[in-house]
């Protein structure tokens, strides 16, 4: 369907500035997404912290996204546009 995603939304440990995000698709070859986003929730509310982005021709390796903003955040959303796997997520 157009318009179609799907998300995953990961609380973390304690709420900090993220710097550094590493995404692995290392066995989705075939079905890595075709673009993701980044969002980080800041006092309540969704913020972004990475734009759309393509990531298909990451297939089978690793994207690494370097976040410059300072807020903390005690959540993190990342969104796949349609929709595809990614095999581990890192926050840094």
């Amino acid at each position: 369907k157009p318009g179609h995603f799907e998300e995953v939304v990961i609380q973390l440990k304690k709420p900090t500035a993220l710097t550094k995000v590493l995404m692995d698709f290392q066995f989705f070859v075939n079905n890595n997404p075709l673009i993701v986003s980044i969002e980080g929730r800041h006092q309540g509310e969704w913020v972004s912290l990475v734009e759309k982005t393509n990531v298909k021709a990451f297939a089978g390796n690793q994207k690494q996204f370097e976040i410059s903003d300072s807020r903390i955040v005690d959540q993190v959303r990342v969104k796949t546009f349609p929709d595809g796997g990614i095999n581990r997520l890192r926050f840094f």
